[in-house]
């Protein structure tokens, strides 16, 4: 069964990626209606910053899936001791 921390991870994450659509659905439109050679400041902060978080909170979900591969080969390395196979 998931953790709190797991299911708070994931809930999180999947703000981040809503929030990043949004912003990047906020930055094409903004690039739309600008003119030649012009970036908008606004849309263009929001998205680097709801960018980040989704790299941030996507780091983190990595990290938390390494520790579940090591917790599995400590589990397996245990288990074949055990029974005096390794």
């Amino acid at each position: 069964m998931a953790e709190d921390s797991t299911r708070r991870l994931l809930r999180v994450l999947g703000m981040a990626v809503t929030d990043c659509e949004d912003a990047l659905g906020e930055l094409e439109a903004a690039l739309r209606g600008s003119g030649p050679g012009a970036v908008p400041g606004h849309p263009l902060e929001a998205y680097d910053r709801a960018a980040r978080e989704v790299e941030a909170r996507w780091a983190e979900l990595g990290h938390l899936i390494q520790g579940y591969q090591a917790r599995a080969r400590e589990a397996l390395v245990s288990a074949l001791r055990a029974r005096g196979v390794a």
